[in-house]
């Protein structure tokens, strides 16, 4: 009878051990989530901010081509397109990484 017990008492201690390195990988793991919902945050911030840098500029060059009583509406009309495209992009970023998130949560 008392092998038993002690042969739970050391299963017991096993199952903890390995609840504790369980919790501590989980640790882990949030941590480097966290680390690469940072840095995708950084990069979708980059993205926009240099997709509208690059609609500035080609809206610059434009209108500085055309005359200014003609280029008012499309000026506008860049703007709206800059607007729409930079959401865009940034909806797909945030998709993908999305998408590649929950597969690698399906993996583990």
């Amino acid at each position: 009878m008392q092998l038993l017990e002690e042969k739970h008492t050391e299963e017991l201690q096993l199952y903890k051990l390995q609840l504790a390195q369980a919790v501590q990988q989980i640790s882990q793991l949030e941590a480097k989530l966290q680390g690469y919902n940072s840095r995708k945050s950084a990069m979708v911030e980059k993205l926009h901010s240099l997709m509208e840098t690059q609609w500035q500029e080609a809206l610059r060059i434009v209108s500085g081509s055309s005359p200014l009583a003609t280029h008012g509406a499309e000026h506008t009309r860049l703007q709206v397109h800059q607007r729409n495209s930079a959401e865009l992009m940034t909806g797909r970023l945030q998709s993908q990484v999305q998408h590649r998130h929950t597969e690698r949560t399906v993996k583990i």
